[in-house]
């Protein structure tokens, strides 16, 4: 089942956004980095972004109503970067226990009904460059590479790829 999230989902988005980081970034972010990664910060931002975005959020859940997956997607914010798309998926998290099962297919299927239904009908991606499973999945879904940036955290550079959908009718 998917439906937007709601403050009481937070906690479980927070738990499962940490533990995506700290499995699927190994190796590709500096240790340092996953490591500094916890819940309390995490529920932070979410609790931000579903007060300033609250239809932005999505959950999936199991059939015991255990939240397995987060997308969090909207209307493109900073249109410098991710132009002249109108769409964007700001994150799509699946528990690893539940990868590959069709969680992920059916969140960017929400996302993408959701960017219809708001009139919008180009989507974008970002995601690292490293991460070759984020990568085959946007692939898999027909995304096409249109851009590359830098992510500078800290004395860190990690390169990142946009994956773009330039009408989804």
């Amino acid at each position: 089942m998917i439906r937007t999230a709601t403050a009481t989902d937070l906690p479980a988005i927070a738990r499962l956004h940490v533990l995506s980081w700290q499995t699927a970034y190994s190796g590709v972010v500096p240790h340092k980095i996953l490591a500094s990664r916890n819940v309390d910060g995490s529920l932070s931002g979410w609790r931000s972004t579903l007060k300033s975005y609250p239809d932005n959020l999505a959950v999936a859940l199991d059939g015991d109503r255990e939240l397995i997956g987060f997308c969090c997607s909207g209307p493109v914010v900073d249109t410098k970067r991710s132009g002249p798309f109108d769409f964007e998926i700001y994150g799509l998290h699946v528990n690893p226990s539940f990868q590959r099962q069709g969680i992920g297919t059916a969140l960017i299927s929400h996302s993408f009904d959701r960017m219809r239904s708001l009139g919008l009908c180009r989507a974008i991606v970002w995601t690292l460059e490293g991460l070759t499973q984020s990568r085959r999945f946007y692939e898999k879904h027909g995304g096409t590479m249109v851009s590359n940036a830098v992510w500078e955290v800290g004395a860190h550079k990690i390169n990142e790829v946009a994956y773009g959908w330039p009408a989804r009718a």
